[in-house]
């Protein structure tokens, strides 16, 4: 099994840098209050850095961080999509966050993901191996591929030119980092998983690597299991997943 970004991606944008890590062997039953705790930490320094106002404005404050979200919302408008309608799983936490809604405990590996994508503000994605078909794709939708909406349980399909994270026969991820396949989320069921960490600049490889590295030392602290990580750039667009 290989992960491919395409090159069209890269093309429309450059300087994209895509970690991916697999976690095989994991535990993902139960909870943990330790990595919930961790959660909650976040939730209050992101409350005292961000004003929730903010994100319901066209133009977000020219701060580092805050520059973070703005580059996805371009990101979302180069392929038609309109980012106060769709966004990113990330400002979907932190608009829930900021507007004082806490965090529900979800399973142990989504935890991990939730705390070191709101820590280092970027977009993670995770989903369930076991349930992907053939080799992972990060590519632009040509408007006939299947997904499975986790909330409507209806089988959609993405817009011709939509950024889709997919498998040999469906949609993993609509609007590339939005929302995942019913078919692919993790449960506690899960055992083996994989995890997409997407960086647009100013991102630069580096922040991607560590972290990719915090991720190998937080996920088995809490789940356990073996873990293994590469970055897709445009020189090497193609990981291999053992």
């Amino acid at each position: 099994m290989i992960f491919k970004v395409f090159n069209e991606v890269f093309k429309q944008y450059p300087g994209l840098h895509v970690g991916i890590l697999v976690a095989k062997n994991i535990d993902n039953g139960g909870t943990d209050e330790k990595i919930f705790h961790l959660l909650e930490e976040i939730e209050s320094l992101l409350r005292s850095e961000f004003d929730k106002d903010d994100f319901h404005k066209k133009k977000l404050p020219a701060q580092p961080r805050a520059r973070l979200i703005d580059t996805w919302r371009s990101a979302y408008r180069e392929f038609g999509v309109e980012p106060h309608q769709y966004h990113t799983a990330l400002e979907g936490l932190l608009r829930k966050v900021l507007e004082g809604h806490k965090l529900h405990p979800n399973t142990k590996l989504v935890d991990c993901c939730r705390f070191l994508s709101l820590k280092h503000m970027v977009p993670i994605s995770a989903a369930d191996l076991d349930r992907i078909e053939g080799d992972i794709f990060l590519s632009k939708a040509v408007g006939e591929e299947d997904f499975t909406n986790p909330e409507t349980k209806e089988v959609e399909t993405p817009q011709k030119g939509e950024v889709i994270y997919s498998d040999a026969a469906k949609v993993l991820y609509r609007r590339w980092n939005w929302l995942e396949n019913e078919h692919v989320r993790i449960t506690e069921d899960t055992k083996n998983a994989v995890i997409f960490v997407d960086g647009l600049p100013p991102i630069e490889k580096e922040y991607v690597e560590n972290v990719l590295a915090e991720a190998q030392k937080v996920i088995p602290l809490f789940c356990g299991g073996k873990m293994q990580i590469g970055i897709a750039t445009e020189p090497r667009n193609v990981v291999k997943i053992p």
